[in-house]
């Protein structure tokens, strides 16, 4: 059986959460993305910087972020591990 992934757009500490669902109630993070600093940068997920990041939309193993408050909309590449606009 394969891991489900859950995205969160942790908005008010600039970064991203994946996680894998390991229970009914449970989910482990497996990558964090951006934060803590608002920013705008792209890169590797250390180095990527967001201001407020909110709309999520996962497409396989691409997950889309809007950047809110530096007004771009970002590509997160979970297999490569970077981020571009």
């Amino acid at each position: 059986r394969s891991a489900q992934r859950l995205c969160i757009s942790d908005s008010n500490h600039n970064r991203l959460l994946v996680t894998e669902l390991v229970g009914p109630t449970q989910a482990r993070i497996t990558k964090i993305i951006g934060g803590p600093a608002a920013g705008n940068h792209d890169g590797s997920f250390s180095e990527a910087r967001f201001n407020r990041p909110q709309g999520l939309f996962l497409d396989q193993d691409s997950l889309f972020v809007c950047d809110t408050d530096n007004h771009r909309l970002c590509r997160i590449d979970l297999t490569s591990e970077k981020v571009t606009t």
